[in-house]
């Protein structure tokens, strides 16, 4: 019998994470939540996931453009990173 593996939203959220927010930002994500179905908890962790996934990619695409640039900008950066 196979079992189907586990998505992404399956998985044990054992990580916390807290922000203050203004009654007004909170007013807004709620609206958006209801707005696409969702609870406010699903739609602020999917929001901030694909803005963490954009600034990511981002960067990365920087740093490949600036390498072609300036062929050891990107040998800098990697040794920087470690």
């Amino acid at each position: 019998m196979l079992i189907p593996a586990r998505t992404s939203s399956e998985r044990t959220r054992g990580e916390r994470l807290e922000a203050r927010i203004t009654a007004e930002q909170k007013t807004l994500i709620q609206r958006a939540a209801e707005l696409e179905g969702r609870s406010v908890t699903d739609y602020v962790i999917a929001s901030v996931q694909e803005a963490a996934r954009r600034t990511v990619e981002a960067h990365q695409t920087t740093i490949l453009i600036l390498s072609l640039i300036q062929p050891t900008y990107g040998t800098q950066t990697c040794v920087q990173a470690r």
